[in-house]
């Protein structure tokens, strides 16, 4: 679709920045090591339970669009 972007990650997190195009209706899947116990995911520090977790990971959709995602 021709749309660029710009993707950090770290350890227990993930950074889509300066999204340049029409992203318009897409949506990005990051994966991240899940700790033990109960995880919790954060996109732009809200609480969401729009993940799942499978083999020590937690699978996390996202619109294309600036955001932080973390995983506690």
């Amino acid at each position: 679709n021709g749309v660029k972007y710009d993707l950090v990650v770290m350890d227990n997190a993930a950074m889509i920045r300066s999204v340049r195009g029409d992203a318009t209706g897409l949506t990005m899947q990051i994966v991240l090591d899940a700790p033990k116990g109960n995880e919790k995911v954060y996109i732009n520090g809200v609480e969401s339970k729009r993940f799942t977790i499978k083999d020590g990971k937690a699978y996390v959709t996202v619109a294309l669009q600036s955001a932080l995602v973390e995983i506690k």
